[in-house]
């Protein structure tokens, strides 16, 4: 009898991770161990509430967003303690107001683009290469055209091109073919940025990814190359590249 893989899908978080660092792989996607918690990560959630809340139904009203961060602080807040517990409310109380106030500022924006009514919605499905994992992920926004949206909450603007986005377009692509039954033209990534330039442009800052034909067959090869090898993997080691300073080397040895 063949076994069972000890993980049966793939996300790009996922696949972003094990590149990073094996040993974080295997604890967020494998073994599921939880982790101190993150504000950067919790006010992207808190970002992608508030979208969804006025996509969905063109709601403009802050309170469900304060609603939700508040108790998203509660749980953000139960693991910390001493001044580093004074220090996270501290700065809790000014991303809350940074976030309502860049909230207000999006939705006045002229957006290019109309929602489909697909808003943050899980897809998994079967691998769209053969040999590979099945994929899994959710899709921010589906355009009416019938293309992805990912949107990012950030402290500065990406100076990378489209270059850097091509695996999670890739996962984008197929995701969204699996759900409205049509591939997608492009990937769009809308990033907002959390402080106001000082030179008073936007805070909005979008780049495009255009599907193509090369690129996408090479990530399919490299999908299944890195599905072959995340299941031969027997030690989920530290990244060598970060002996230095990363924790979960101290940890590792240490253990």
């Amino acid at each position: 009898m063949k076994s069972k893989p000890f993980i049966d899908h793939l996300s790009y978080s996922a696949t972003r991770s094990f590149m990073t660092s094996p040993l974080k792989f295997w604890k967020e996607y494998v073994i599921r161990e939880e982790f101190k918690p993150n504000l950067t990560v919790f006010m992207g959630q808190c970002w992608h509430k508030g979208l969804e809340y006025f996509l969905l139904s063109g709601d403009t009203d802050l309170k469900k967003i304060e609603e939700f961060f508040n108790k998203g602080k509660v749980k953000l807040l139960e693991r910390i303690t001493g001044e580093e517990l004074e220090e996270m409310n501290k700065d809790l109380d000014k991303e809350l107001k940074a976030l309502k106030e860049n909230l207000l500022i999006y939705f006045a924006l002229k957006i290019e683009w109309q929602s489909s009514g697909v808003v943050e919605r899980k897809i998994s499905m079967p691998s769209p290469v053969e040999g590979g994992l099945p994929i899994t992920g959710v899709i921010d926004v589906v355009d009416v055209a019938g293309n992805p949206i990912d949107h990012k909450y950030v402290s500065r603007f990406t100076t990378d091109g489209p270059d850097k986005y091509l695996v999670q377009a890739w996962f984008n692509y197929y995701l969204v073919k699996e759900l409205t039954g049509k591939y997608p033209g492009y990937f769009r990534i809308s990033e907002f940025k959390k402080v106001p330039n000082r030179n008073k442009e936007s805070q909005l800052k979008e780049i495009i990814v255009i599907y193509e034909a090369p690129w996408m067959k090479r990530i399919d090869q490299w999908y299944k190359e890195i599905s072959e090898q995340i299941l031969k993997q027997i030690h989920f080691l530290p990244n060598p590249f970060s002996f230095f300073d990363n924790a979960d080397w101290l940890e590792y040895i240490n253990s």
